[in-house]
């Protein structure tokens, strides 16, 4: 039988708000002495060598052996604490890579709310609640405290790109990854979780340096640990982590810091001294947490380096640099070994793991194609599996990736394309991508007040105010304007709220050197379809032309005063943005500025050449010149 000392002695972890003491005076005016009565309360935290024993292994110097896990053992009947169960389940509804879209659905919603309810029935949770309110801080009941921890914590925001791709969350408690490093990550519970499943490889712990040349060794037994480690292949050169503290423990300090606006705090817990770090940034009328970090004070080498970098890093993360490859992006979708790698290596000279069974890419290949002068990023995705956009295999991310792309390749096996093609079609949909259709003509925009506002330009068949009214209702909106300028449907105005994408699609029917004449004569009447041969390289020449066509590129060529066109380097775009203002941009946004007039060659100029002004459109494999005032 477990030892009672351990987890068996929580297992039951509940509390009211009478049990949970009042703040002193003392407290109220000290953070720091707050975070202490937090630990204090934390009866759910693990017992170091009984509910969990840790691998003290410090590398030296060059030391380039491999170490084992972190974590040897963690006693599974931690998940009877419902705070722990709950945050579990949490660990697999996000994306660590920064610059992918991602999209809450209804069950991640219910599974938030579940944590949180569950953290609302402890100490550490509760007490935070009685300071906050005592502080001024937060008004209301328990009940409008969850829902202000709900928006600050779960709310999605937008940190690398366009769309939104982290929240306050996910960056705290499971970390990210971004230009190529590790960010956040302090929480122990993730990091034993991601080692199991191969996602994380710690590299050594950290020792503490205590003074002059002296060094104090881990023991094993803190609660507190320095240590490096490689998350998704991104270094993390030098992390603090707590280790055996519960969520609600964690949750309710980095709640306290954040809504009391304290940026910099110094605690003392488990004799450890430490610095912990928030930084709140506004979007959209909303506060979030963009970077958290925590650190034992003690200087050394790493945590110098580490401390110093910081504000750079944060800096970064706020411009939301994107870097781009290609002027369009191609996904490579479908189930697993049906010649995607294959295809992607003859496109584009990209290696790309091959082999005759199924799950060889487990992560995404990029590559890089180039057509008729264009660059176009080639993404070859992990293979997708049925139940893909529930969660099975890693079917959210590569669907999310898909959510990025320009063009949509579904590359199937053409013994079985119209089984392969009805399920992946269903898991896309499902992920609100939605293929070679185009989006409904619907302005739509949420406001303050002022209730619904319909107008169409169009006579509407399928829809009228009440029902519009009624649909908006379901989504907890009742302030908007929306103008139809379509015969819509209930499901394009669904589609338009939850902010559906519409992506062009190629269905990439493969392996046609093991089919009859008959029968690609019959693969051809599926409407979007290539057939080919990745292996034998058969119909590249169809595939790159439809490619091309979807991707509606034209190519733009420069000419130098007094010179002869260029054109061996066009400058390529989208031809929904083709205006001679978008390729004075796309060169650099400083032309226009110094823009006079342009000449044009070419089937868009009424004579040979046109002068023309910005806003005149471009056609294909025209040539221009511009003057500068």
């Amino acid at each position: 039988m477990a030892d009672e000392s351990g987890v068996l002695r929580r297992a039951v972890s509940s509390a009211t708000i009478n049990d949970v003491p009042n703040p002193t005076q003392e407290e109220l005016s000290n953070i720091g002495l707050a975070v202490q009565k937090l630990w204090e309360l934390d009866k759910n935290r693990l017992e170091a060598g009984v509910d969990y024993t840790l691998n003290v292994f410090i590398a030296h110097g060059k030391d380039n052996s491999t170490p084992k896990p972190l974590f040897n053992h963690v006693d599974n009947k931690v998940n009877q604490l419902p705070t722990y169960k709950y945050f579990y389940a949490l660990l697999d509804n996000y994306i660590p890579q920064t610059g992918i879209p991602e999209v809450v659905n209804d069950g991640e919603k219910k599974e938030n709310e579940r944590f949180l309810k569950a953290c609302l029935q402890t100490g550490p949770m509760l007490y935070a609640f009685k300071y906050l309110k005592a502080k001024g801080a937060v008004k209301g009941s328990i009940t409008d405290f969850e829902n202000e921890l709900n928006k600050i914590w779960f709310h999605m925001y937008r940190r690398q790109g366009h769309e939104e791709d982290s929240s306050s969350f996910e960056h705290v408690f499971l970390g990210e990854v971004g230009n190529g490093k590790a960010m956040a990550f302090h929480n122990w519970i993730t990091f034993y979780f991601y080692e199991k499943v191969g996602r994380i490889t710690f590299e050594s712990l950290i020792p503490l340096k205590e003074g002059h040349n002296k060094h104090k060794n881990p023991s094993g037994n803190e609660h507190v640990i320095n240590l490096r480690f490689s998350f998704e292949g991104a270094k993390k050169p030098y992390s603090t982590s707590f280790v055996g503290t519960s969520p609600e423990f964690e949750l309710a300090m980095y709640s306290m810091l954040f809504l009391l606006k304290h940026s910099d705090t110094h605690v003392v817990l488990d004799d450890a001294n430490l610095n912990l770090k928030i930084y709140p940034f506004d979007q959209d009328g909303m506060r979030y947490i963009v970077e958290a970090e925590m650190a034992r004070t003690q200087k050394n080498k790493a945590t110098s380096y580490h401390l110093g970098t910081l504000k750079a890093k944060l800096a970064k993360l706020l411009g939301f640099d994107v870097a781009k490859t290609g002027v369009a992006r191609i996904g490579f979708v479908g189930f697993p070994s049906v010649g995607k790698s294959t295809l992607m290596s003859k496109l584009t000279g990209t290696f790309s793991a091959v082999a005759a069974y199924e799950f060889t890419t487990l992560t995404t290949v990029p590559g890089v194609l180039q057509y008729k002068g264009a660059k176009i990023q080639i993404l070859d995705l992990p293979g997708i599996v049925e139940g893909a956009k529930d969660g099975r295999g890693r079917g959210r991310q590569v669907i999310a990736v898909a959510r990025t792309c320009s063009l949509i390749y579904l590359v199937l096996d053409v013994l079985k394309p119209l089984t392969h093609k009805k399920i992946i079609e269903t898991e896309l949909e499902g992920f609100g991508i939605r293929l070679n259709k185009k989006p409904p003509n619907i302005y739509f925009k949420k406001k303050e007040k002022g209730g619904i506002n319909m107008t169409n330009t169009v006579p509407l068949t399928y829809l009228d105010l009440d029902q519009v009214k009624a649909v908006l209702s379901e989504y907890k909106i009742h302030n908007a304007d929306v103008n139809f300028k379509c015969d819509a449907t209930v499901d394009d105005l669904i589609d338009v709220i939850e902010g559906r994408i519409y992506i062009p699609a190629i269905y990439v029917l493969n392996k046609i050197d093991q089919i009859s004449i008959e029968e690609l004569d019959l693969v051809y009447k599926i409407p979007h379809a290539v057939p080919i041969s990745a292996h034998h390289e058969w119909n590249f020449d169809e595939l790159l032309e439809k490619m091309w066509e979807y991707l509606n590129l034209i190519r733009i060529y420069t000419k130098p005063k007094g010179q002869l066109p260029d054109y061996s380097a066009p400058v390529v775009l989208r031809s929904s943005l083709c205006t001679v203002e978008d390729f004075c941009n796309s060169i650099h946004r400083g032309i226009v500025k110094k823009f006079k007039y342009a000449l044009v060659w070419g089937s868009s100029a009424k004579h040979q050449p046109q002068k023309v002004g910005l806003s005149h459109v471009l056609a294909d494999e025209d040539v221009v010149q511009l003057v500068k005032q």
